[in-house]
């Protein structure tokens, strides 16, 4: 029951992240600026994270799969961005953090970067390691034994 519980929080995680990102999508269009640019990232991100909370939702199978492709995509970007900032790095770095652009917070740590994608790659194969789980696959795998609309002939 515990398990069933996490899938259902995991799922309300991605419905967030998911409007989240589309929130992040159309902000550019909020602001009444003459030129607008839109980033199609956010809304992809944020369309694929809804559909795979659809799903998870509804404990299918092919949510659990999918989720699970996308946190390995997401830990193959972050390892690749990891690389590049190790590479491209110089001297005293600096990071800021901002929220509609507006600098919300500033820190004097070169790894600052680094640090947040190595705990972004973590969270990300905690989750796999969880979905993956052969308890967690059962729960998945229950409702398609309990499925009640299936046409049972006898004969």
């Amino acid at each position: 029951m515990t398990r069933k519980k996490l899938v259902t929080a995991l799922s309300i995680i991605y419905i967030m992240s998911g409007l989240w990102d589309i929130g992040i999508f159309l902000y550019p269009l909020a602001k009444s600026s003459s030129s607008i640019e839109l980033d199609l990232a956010p809304l992809i991100g944020g369309v694929l994270a809804l559909y795979v909370a659809s799903y998870l939702w509804k404990l299918d199978e092919f949510g659990r799969k999918l989720a699970v492709f996308l946190l390995y995509v997401r830990v193959a970007i972050n390892s690749a961005f990891m690389v590049w900032a190790f590479s491209a790095q110089k001297g005293v770095g600096r990071s800021w953090l901002f929220f509609l652009d507006q600098r919300v917070y500033s820190i004097e740590n070169r790894y600052a970067l680094q640090i947040f994608l190595f705990v972004g790659i973590i969270v990300a194969l905690s989750v796999i390691l969880f979905l993956s789980q052969s308890e967690t696959k059962k729960i998945f795998g229950s409702r398609k034994a309990d499925n009640s609309d299936a046409i049972v002939e006898s004969g």
